[in-house]
């Protein structure tokens, strides 16, 4: 605060709350946040009081979206994996919403918390609860979003075991009677009208 901005901006829940706590004079500006009323950065997405505004992420509805792609996918879903950042209010504030939309699709969470990095390296290392490990689901949360690449491939591997070993199903001849007559090569008729395509 010694610079004395005119106005800050903030990106996701903790640091907006850190500013909050900071300032109670210097505009603040924050985007994307969850669920701003119940982690206390503002008093109504109306009139928010204090000196924060704003855009709020639509945490619940978002999340029961999420939610219903995920059992239309997956039909036979009971239970999935959780991976949640308890160092994030906004996530921990939108549990009982979880939890009721969880109840209402008929699935169980198999709850993983995770808010460091090196706390998420441990994770994925270890495989999922087998009851449920056939979908990985993450919350809006930035440790989650800057590994995005790495609990992909995580998620991967532990279906790999489940993933068929693909067999050709079709075979094509494909004849290039170009590169052949280049080649000084004589294509036998039989040849020619058992394959599939001859590239003239």
């Amino acid at each position: 605060m010694s610079l004395k901005p005119d106005i800050m901006v903030t990106t996701s829940t903790p640091p907006t709350l850190a500013l909050k706590h900071a300032t109670a004079t210097i505009p603040i500006v924050m985007i994307g946040v969850g669920d701003p009323i119940a982690t206390g950065l503002v008093q109504s997405l109306a009139h928010p009081g204090g000196n924060i505004t704003g855009t709020a992420n639509a945490v619940e509805e978002w999340f029961a979206k999420r939610l219903q792609s995920v059992t239309e996918m997956l039909p036979s879903l009971r239970c999935l994996s959780y991976l949640r950042n308890p160092a994030t209010q906004s996530i921990i504030a939108g549990d009982a919403g979880r939890k009721s939309i969880g109840q209402k699709l008929g699935i169980d969470f198999n709850v993983i918390d995770v808010s460091t990095p090196e706390q998420l390296d441990q994770v994925l290392t270890r495989p999922l609860e087998p009851r449920c490990a056939s979908a990985l689901f993450l919350p809006l949360d930035g440790l989650f979003i800057a590994r995005r690449t790495q609990i992909a491939e995580y998620a991967l591997r532990q279906k790999a075991e489940d993933l068929p070993v693909q067999q050709p199903v079709r075979f094509e001849t494909i004849i290039n009677m170009k590169t052949a007559k280049a080649l000084g090569i004589q294509v036998p008729p039989s040849l020619l009208l058992a394959a599939d395509e001859a590239i003239e």
